[in-house]
């Protein structure tokens, strides 16, 4: 079944890839003037906010005998994935 296979590198793919990362690497190397993918934004702060508060809700839904799926999950996944996406 895997003697089909092989591994190689495609040089296709490669320019393929580079093709596409043009608009990105002429970003990284030159910025614009009114730049507002680099200013600071409003949203992640509410992010942030939203975040814990439903972490804290799903814990409080839990200590009152509230359970189901959605809420034990964010309880779960709520606090590192809130540390690894704002990285606070």
């Amino acid at each position: 079944m895997f003697k089909k296979y092989k591994i190689g590198f495609d040089l296709w793919g490669v320019l393929l890839f580079l093709i596409i990362m043009i608009p990105n690497f002429i970003w990284f190397a030159v910025s614009a003037p009114n730049d507002i993918l680099r200013a600071d934004s409003i949203t992640k702060i509410i992010a942030v906010i939203i975040s814990c508060l439903l972490y804290f809700v799903s814990w409080l839904l839990y200590y009152c005998g509230i359970t189901n799926a959605v809420s034990v999950l964010q309880m779960f996944y709520g606090h590192p994935t809130y540390r690894l996406v704002f990285g606070q």
